[in-house]
């Protein structure tokens, strides 16, 4: 993967180029990108965990990427390219003022400086309690490597190793399944029967439950979790940024879909391969070995040595395509909305020599981080993940719906949204029991409703002409931009 860095680097001379690859990065390539980057290692690891703990609640999730998808090709997508951005939050000020656009990149840096500590040191930690690896060098060798080649080739290097780490996913994730069913004595019969006997396919019984992962409350939280990355996540809206043209990112959506989907089958399948197996097995299965554990402990005891290390190395892939992501969205929110905001005049060569040092500083830190978090303790890992996920994605989506389906929100009001709803959030999270699941509807409600109130009341900048969804200028959609 730093060759394939290498290799691209020799033509970034650009900022541009290194932000959004000169725009020439094909749809499905993108598509397969956004995949990647969001899957991580936590997911590789976690989800079939879940399952082999409960069963297939959580893929009802799947069905909301078709609730998902048709809005953001519509609403969002067409904006970002109308408007030549390079981060999301450009927006934000065009049509709010630059303390919306400051605040929503802040939320967003914060959040992305917390998940890079926890991508690199989650999956070290789980490999650690299985593998001869310890969880220091690991969390050093993906800090390192991810950092490398980053800053040598850009976004375009970034997507073509997460079209090559998603391909790794897919093999690793695959060969486990093999090698769970080959160790069964009656092979796929035995899976099926096993599986179906105890219910490990079924989807949550309970459909509306405020407290837990029920069918409702795990339908609306994907609905308003992928909204919000698809949406407003600058890792995901500046690939959108890498296409052609509008139709191509458009594409690249439904890509993402095409490659999510057989992916959540696959990841799943795992996670009940594994209870099969352990179930005919319970002697080879680890007593001190926490749940989350499970995968990394069935390929370190059960792999044969040169697929052990092939599957290992996915984990790896999973965690990197994260972290390079989160990385470079961060060096491009670092340039575009506070560094050449404060200094408008800088040349072509000074910003890529800035966001190249940015990328450096943000893997040291990264890297620093999860060294510390050695010493942290938490829960099921997937939950606290999803936790973090939500308490970010419905505010700043709120933000965004304001801007594109309100004609009569302002600045103000879009200050006091996003505030209003973190104070919200805070007291659901501390003071209720209502589930990790709900936090970004309840996030985007209350930002974009206390938005939309104060409006009407409060005087504020705002700039609807051109920049919501009533007024598109729908013909200049249709080019390039």
């Amino acid at each position: 993967i730093t060759g394939i860095s290498l290799w691209f680097s020799r033509k970034k001379k650009t900022s541009d180029e290194f932000l959004r690859g000169g725009q020439n990065v094909p749809f499905w390539a993108v598509g397969i990108s956004v995949m990647a980057t969001q899957v991580s290692a936590i997911g590789f690891m976690t989800f079939p965990a879940k399952t082999y703990a409960t069963n297939w609640a959580y893929f009802a999730g799947v069905a909301t990427w078709f609730v998902v998808v048709p809005l953001v090709n519509w609403a969002f997508i067409p904006f970002y390219r109308k408007l030549n951005l390079t981060s999301a939050y450009q927006y934000l000020e065009a049509r709010f003022d630059h303390r919306v656009r400051a605040l929503a990149a802040g939320v967003f840096v914060l959040f992305q400086l917390a998940r890079m500590g926890l991508v690199l040191y989650l999956p070290a930690l789980a490999l650690s309690s299985v593998v001869p690896i310890d969880t220091f060098t690991s969390i050093l060798l993906m800090g390192l490597l991810s950092t490398v080649y980053t800053a040598l080739g850009g976004i375009e290097a970034v997507i073509w190793i997460e079209v090559a780490q998603a391909i790794l996913l897919f093999g690793g994730a695959i060969l486990c399944i093999a090698l769970a069913i080959d160790g069964l004595d009656g092979g796929v019969g035995q899976f099926w029967q096993v599986a179906t006997t105890n219910q490990k396919f079924a989807l949550s019984q309970d459909f509306w439950d405020w407290t837990g992962p029920s069918l409702g409350v795990i339908l609306l939280g994907n609905i308003f979790n992928r909204l919000g990355n698809l949406s407003s996540d600058q890792a995901i809206v500046q690939r959108f940024m890498t296409t052609p043209d509008l139709r191509s990112a458009r594409r690249s959506v439904w890509a993402d879909v095409a490659a999510s989907v057989p992916w959540a089958v696959v990841i799943f399948t795992l996670g009940t391969a594994l209870f099969v197996f352990y179930q005919q097995h319970p002697q080879r299965l680890s007593l001190t070995a926490p749940t989350d554990s499970i995968l990394p402990m069935f390929i370190a005891t059960q792999a044969p040595a040169g697929v052990c290390g092939l599957i290992i190395a996915a984990i790896f892939a999973a965690s990197m395509s994260t972290l390079e992501s989160s990385i470079h969205s961060v060096a491009t929110i670092a340039l575009t909305d506070f560094y050449a905001k404060r200094n408008p005049n800088l040349s072509d060569g000074q910003r890529l020599r800035f966001v190249k040092a940015a990328v450096w500083v943000l893997g040291g830190f990264a890297t620093a981080l999860s060294v510390v978090l050695l010493y942290a303790d938490f829960r099921s890992l997937l939950d606290f993940f999803q936790e973090l996920l939500a308490l970010f994605a419905g505010a700043t989506m709120g933000l965004f719906f304001l801007g594109i389906f309100s004609r009569k929100a302002n600045a103000t009001g879009a200050l006091v949204g996003v505030l209003g709803s973190g104070l919200i959030l805070a007291y659901v999270t501390f003071l209720t029991p209502l589930t990790y699941w709900l936090f970004s509807a309840i996030g985007f409600a209350t930002c974009y409703g206390l938005g939309v109130l104060v409006s009407r009341f409060v005087p504020g900048r705002s700039q609807p002409e051109g920049l919501t969804i009533f007024s598109v200028n729908k013909p200049a959609l249709a080019g390039k931009k």
